[in-house]
């Protein structure tokens, strides 16, 4: 992917992410660590983000530590044939700068969900 089509695709994931704390995309949730959202218009589509621990060694000062790295897959599917158009994976080097636009967004769907769950709460108690 050139640089001109990651500055895009970068632009794409802000913009979703702002579009997701305003609620107007609605994500699922498959797992603990994967949402999907899907397309009501035309055309259909869906959306996957998932988040991936690799865990590594570095030496500092002569002492071994444990680093833990976030990563995220990023897929946009065709539906209904599930065909992937885009698949980003950060940890592939040509992705790396992608990662924090989608830890970002994945955090901004999280707190989605822990909202829905607070007013759900709420409504169960008969809180306003």
């Amino acid at each position: 992917m050139s640089t001109a089509e990651l500055e895009a695709l970068r632009t794409e994931i802000e913009r979703i992410t702002e579009e997701t704390k305003t609620r107007r995309m609605k994500w699922s949730r498959s797992n603990p660590t994967t949402f999907i959202w899907t397309s009501t218009g035309t055309p259909r589509g869906r959306l996957t983000l998932q988040r991936t621990s690799q865990t590594g060694q570095t030496i500092t000062g002569g002492r071994v530590e444990r680093v833990t790295t976030k990563n995220y897959v990023f897929s946009v599917l065709e539906s209904p044939t599930n065909n992937v158009k885009l698949s980003v994976n950060t940890t592939a080097k040509d992705y790396t700068t992608l990662r924090e636009p989608l830890e970002k967004l994945f955090d901004t769907i999280g707190v989605g969900f822990d909202q829905e769950a607070l007013d759900f709460l709420k409504q169960v108690m008969g809180r306003p």
